[in-house]
């Protein structure tokens, strides 16, 4: 134990540990392939990989000296208990059966550095083994790595968008190059505020600390205190605004040294400052204002014209995907995924099917048919679009739906009938219908595996490993959000969105070889609308007032929710699963303790809160606020504040600032409460 304390080479490896952690929060562990691809002549992919190596040394040596300390003196900190918490966000993963590659991808750095953070802060919590010194150092280390971040980014990416008349809202990109290697920080503006809050109240405890004999010092720092509190209020985050001022009001009340009537003096300048800088800058938008409200969501399932509407789309798809590549017997064949529409006749009725049974009997025969389209016309009118679809086109008439111009009268679509279709005059080309001339075939299609990921799949016949057309997934299309109960099937939801905005991806990195229709573009695009829509018309109205007022964050904990079954309550989804069901409507978790119990199940939240809670009861003393001690007593203030932050964001949840910061001051309020009591 006493090696510890005293070994200076031991105490700089745990220090250089804590802003190695800082370093990790950017990147994730194995990005970019550093271990499959290894090349010892690419610099870049090299120091990558010895951060990773790093990462995985100081994990392994972490477990070693605690199995070490563990047989050598027969205790081990009950804190090490928390580790559970990254081992089942890995089995949640596995036992949730909804495998995909974004989680896959970041499952196994969560897990590794999770680990490693909380054996780290078994460790230096230990007055035996660490000295006050060491943790208070380690405190003053992040305390500077911020102070300097915000110097270096934060308040010139704040300032330049002040000069330009910008939103201060809009979250912004950082870029860092290390030996010609771009790292990109991801800032939002919770983010951003919240490190000047954290230096907002150090500036504040430094004035308290130097009013009795230096007042010029003190009237200093209350000046960059006003600074800081005011730029806190021009970016209009509420959380934090709220934070800021319940600080500083406590605060000042406290400081015994202050006259009520200078009390008075510096709560009313501390209040009304930060709201005139605000009022005297120009074009900056009022989020507090009403357009900023959140509207509730009109209900979805029950909306008749939208659902014709989207049914009318669906129908155009199988319409232009049966003409133009049902002429082909040996189609079937050159396809090597099969599981989805191409299985054959049967199967391709099948799906026909879902849509409209009568369809079927006037297709049988139309494979090879030349005269297809005047098959077509005689079906079911009810095949290819929605009767109460029409009355949602222009100028339409009763032969709308079987005249050929039919798509031109859609609104605001304007999709030509020859694209979509392959057809004019009555006519087909199957040539151009095909796209493939003396039997040659190459025709690429987006697909899915079993876990949702979804990959381009075909046959290169002509050896240039250049496909040139698309073919949709129908059974995407006939995925339907509603089950029988009216409840919302949230896998569709999801799976309907990934794939839109992987289609998305491909044409905006402009992939010429893919020929994806704007038709089937932009059915899916109304589909994932209605989705969306459908998905926030189930989050309840009778509290939309509160939902508004946190930022949307009431409704993305509702259908977290109603997502929830109840195999996933003990060990989870894995963690991030959160993400895949709210990013489709653009919300994340926005809890720590929702992001615990969905991502890792109701075993990591009891644990996680059952650590809080006793710390708090045994170490946490409220006198200390105004300790003697600007770093204890500023220890106390951080965590009522990241307690209280985590309730509104999930970062906690992770390795981040947050549960740095909250890490180092709660040993050093550990350290405190245990000296002061022996």
């Amino acid at each position: 134990m006493g090696y510890f304390q005293s070994n200076k080479i031991t105490k700089l490896f745990f220090l250089l540990i804590l802003p190695f952690f800082i370093l990790r929060i950017p990147t994730y562990f194995g990005d970019h392939g550093n271990f499959s691809r290894f090349d010892i002549t690419n610099i870049k992919n090299l120091i990558l990989l010895s951060v990773d190596i790093a990462l995985l040394f100081v994990f392994f040596f972490l477990i070693l000296i605690q199995i070490i300390h563990f047989f050598k003196h027969r205790t081990i900190s009950k804190s090490i208990i928390l580790v559970i918490y990254p081992i089942t966000g890995v089995i949640g993963y596995h036992m949730n059966g909804y495998e995909n590659l974004y989680q896959e991808s970041i499952l196994f750095h969560h897990f590794i550095t999770l680990t490693t953070f909380f054996l780290f802060f078994s460790f230096i919590q230990s007055n035996k083994l660490f000295d006050y010194k060491f943790k208070e150092l380690c405190l003053k280390i992040i305390l500077s790595i911020i102070f300097i971040y915000f110097l270096s980014f934060v308040l010139p990416s704040i300032v330049v968008k002040l000069y330009l008349g910008q939103d201060l809202r809009y979250s912004f990109v950082t870029s860092l190059k290390i030996y010609s290697k771009e790292i990109t920080l991801k800032q939002n503006i919770n983010g951003q505020t919240k490190l000047i809050f954290i230096l907002f109240v150090f500036v504040m405890l430094l004035f308290k600390k130097f009013y009795s004999n230096k007042k010029t010092v003190s009237y200093l720092f209350f000046l960059i205190g006003l600074f800081l509190i005011s730029l806190v209020y021009l970016t209009q985050s509420r959380l934090n605004i709220f934070a800021s001022f319940l600080f500083a009001i406590f605060f000042i009340i406290s400081i015994k040294d202050l006259t009520l009537k200078n009390k008075l003096s510096f709560l009313i300048l501390i209040i009304t400052i930060p709201i005139l800088v605000f009022n005297f800058t120009k074009n900056i938008p009022n989020r507090f204002s009403d357009q900023y409200r959140i509207v509730a969501a009109k209900d979805m399932s029950k909306n008749k014209e939208k659902i014709a509407e989207l049914d009318a789309y669906r129908n155009l798809i199988i319409l232009n995907t049966v003409t133009k590549y049902k002429f082909d017997p040996n189609f079937v064949d050159k396809i090597k995924d099969d599981n989805v529409l191409w299985k054959g006749e049967e199967a391709n009725e099948a799906n026909i099917n879902k849509f409209n049974p009568n369809f079927v009997d006037k297709i049988k025969d139309a494979k090879t048919n030349p005269n297809f389209v005047d098959k077509v016309k005689d079906a079911n009118k009810g095949a290819k679009t929605n009767p109460k679809f029409v009355e949602k086109i222009k100028d339409a008439n009763k032969d709308a739906k079987t005249n050929p111009n039919f798509v031109d009268k859609i609104k605001d679509d304007k999709i030509n009938v020859s694209e979509t279709t392959g057809y004019n005059d009555d006519k087909i080309n199957v040539s151009e219908t095909t796209g493939y001339n003396d039997d040659k075939i190459n025709v690429w299609y987006l697909n899915r595996d079993y876990g949702g990921n979804f990959y381009f799949i075909g046959i290169d016949t002509n050896g240039d490993n250049v496909p040139d057309k698309f073919i949709p997934n129908l059974d995407i299309l006939n995925e339907k959000l509603f089950n029988k109960d009216n409840e919302i099937n949230y896998s569709v939801y999801i799976d309907q969105s990934r794939y839109y905005h992987e289609i998305v991806r491909v044409i905006k990195e402009k992939r010429s070889p893919y020929e994806i229709s704007k038709l089937y573009k932009d059915t899916l695009k109304r589909i994932v609308s209605y989705n969306t829509n459908a998905v926030l018309s189930k989050c309840l109205k009778t509290l939309v007032i509160f939902d508004s007022i946190l930022s949307g964050r009431l409704c993305g904990w509702q259908i977290l929710y109603d997502a929830m079954q109840k195999r996933d309550l003990i060990f989870g989804n894995g963690f991030f699963a959160d993400q895949i069901h709210l990013k489709p409507i653009e919300k994340v978790a926005s809890n720590s303790f929702v992001n615990i119990l969905f991502n890792t199940g109701l075993i990591s939240l009891l644990i996680f809160i059952a650590v809080i809670l006793i710390f708090f009861i045994k170490y946490f003393k409220f006198k200390n606020l105004n300790h003697t001690n600007i770093y204890i007593s500023i220890s106390h203030y951080y965590f009522i504040y990241f307690i209280f932050r985590s309730f509104f964001e999930d970062m906690l949840a992770f390795v981040s600032i947050d549960l740095l910061l909250l890490g180092v001051v709660s040993v050093l309020i550990k350290h405190n409460s245990q000296s002061a009591s022996n």
